[in-house]
């Protein structure tokens, strides 16, 4: 969608003729897929155990070739992530769509390649990439996971694996959290008219929501795109203050919330 400016159906066509989608492609855009993924990373990174269902997930259904532009002209590229992260004692772990800065080399993974970003107090940040779609890299990697698990069987390979990881009852406790706090892009179709700005604006700085850049656009027309990125902030208020906003009347629809990834803390 990003690439050659084509809408969803058409980019999701494109994909499974290429062999990068499935016949039923459910599981890629909708997330599942990615929350599976996102699902054995943790157990290996973090020690948790956290089932692929109960992670919260978002695909990618919903974004518009709108949100695709309007995030270009910020410098931003809308990406589908699975992050998990640990702080104070919980696991942060979600699937959604997000806009990452243009110079992150996330926004760069294009097409069937796949990335995995690490970020840690020792090593830093460190990035993977390669091919995560199509017949050879997908046989490849079956292959790959059947000769492990035949050579890891008679060494009691997931005792082996959970004392390396530190899975014991103590990781268990860590707390797992959905989407917890974060920098939101939002979309709203409003009414042109003086002073809806300042509404909304006083509404979100109630609930605490500061927001960090405004573009509007349209003149001239009923109802025109009012872009908002906010500051961090925590979700539940983000959505308190939406769900305020919703009844004006002078805003047509919420039209889109996109989580902006800033890869800190």
């Amino acid at each position: 969608m990003t690439k050659w400016g084509k809408d969803f159906n058409t980019a999701l066509k494109m994909a499974q003729e290429m062999g990068y989608a499935e016949a039923d492609p459910s599981s890629d855009v909708d997330g599942e897929d990615a929350a599976f993924k996102l699902s054995i990373l943790a157990f290996i990174a973090f020690g948790v155990q956290v089932s692929p269902q109960d992670i919260p997930r978002e695909g990618i259904t919903r974004i518009s070739d709108k949100d695709i532009q309007y995030a270009a002209q910020l410098g931003y590229t809308i990406k589908l992530l699975a992050t998990a992260k640990k702080y104070n004692g919980k696991l942060d772990i979600h699937v959604h769509p997000a806009l990452v800065h243009n110079n992150h080399p996330l926004a760069a993974v294009n097409d069937e390649f796949n990335a995995l970003f690490i970020k840690g107090d020792a090593i830093g940040e460190f990035m993977m990439y390669g091919k995560g779609a199509g017949t050879l890299p997908t046989g490849s990697a079956v292959m790959g996971d059947i000769m492990d698990i035949a050579a890891a069987m008679p060494n009691a390979f997931s005792n082996r694996l959970n004392r390396l990881n530190g899975f014991d009852e103590t990781s268990e406790k860590l707390q797992i959290n959905g989407e917890g706090s974060g920098e939101y892009y939002i979309r709203l179709e409003v009414a042109d008219r003086p002073g809806v700005l300042g509404k909304i604006s006083t509404v979100l700085g109630n609930y605490g929501v500061s927001i960090a850049s405004v573009v509007q656009h349209g003149r001239g027309e009923n109802v025109v795109p009012l872009i908002l990125i906010t500051h961090r902030v925590e979700r539940n208020l983000l959505n308190q203050a939406l769900e305020e906003i919703r009844k004006f009347d002078v805003v047509d629809e919420i039209a889109s919330i996109l989580r902006v990834e800033s890869f800190s803390g």
